[in-house]
């Protein structure tokens, strides 16, 4: 009994392995069969990455209606890709009615199992009061919650709120560390605020070759505004 047990996680291990592994290469079909053995096809990640197929008409025709079945098949597994990737399905509108209320519901699912991706979208949905109720103090802590798991985005929208003072006390001081921060990172905005803070000595000492530095390497980053 125990080498079934044995054999038959070797083989879910093997599946969903080799079916990422073509996916990788491109090899999509091949990739979705792999996926969608007996075994494979119960693991989060994989019913995750299913949906994303169907969503993009990798391997299989695209079909949205089929993309969400399988994003929330995952997300009620508990993958917070899942749930992250199903709120964007009710936020947008893609094979599902679009329903902010049930987006914010899986976006803070996400973010409560420290998704950076959810917990940048509830600090945006916060600060912008879309879907649920306006609140700087909160937008803060989801978006420093992000920055801490990784999301170098979260830097620029931290500097911006001590910028103007929503949520917190007005300090163009703190808000030009974290531009700093998000810049030594290679985030694109926060190098050209950065770029800016120099340019007009607003919260640190005027320079205008640190300000040119750091627009060069926003703009080489891909930020020209």
């Amino acid at each position: 009994f125990s080498f079934l047990l044995i054999g038959s996680s070797l083989s879910l291990a093997d599946n969903v392995k080799e079916g990422n592994r073509l996916y990788a290469a491109g090899k999509y079909k091949e990739a979705m069969t792999c996926f969608m053995k007996p075994d494979a096809v119960t693991n989060p990640a994989t019913m995750n990455r299913i949906g994303y197929m169907y969503k993009k008409g990798r391997g299989v025709e695209k079909n949205l209606a089929e993309a969400v079945k399988w994003y929330r098949k995952a997300a009620e597994a508990g993958f917070a890709a899942a749930q992250f990737n199903l709120g964007l399905t009710y936020e947008e509108g893609y094979g599902v009615p679009k329903n902010i209320s049930e987006a914010v519901k899986w976006f803070r699912k996400a973010a409560e199992q420290n998704d950076p991706d959810g917990e940048m979208k509830m600090g945006y949905l916060t600060a912008t009061g879309t879907g649920i109720k306006k609140d700087y103090k909160e937008a803060m802590k989801w978006f420093r919650r992000a920055a801490e798991h990784g999301d170098n985005q979260a830097y620029v929208n931290i500097g911006i709120l001590y910028g103007r003072g929503d949520g917190v006390r007005k300090d163009p001081n703190r808000a030009v560390q974290y531009y700093i921060l998000g810049a030594q990172k290679g985030e694109s905005e926060a190098q050209g605020l950065l770029g800016m803070a120099y340019a007009l000595g607003k919260g640190i000492t005027q320079d205008n070759e640190k300000a040119l530095f750091w627009y060069k390497k926003a703009a080489e980053n891909g930020n020209i505004d």
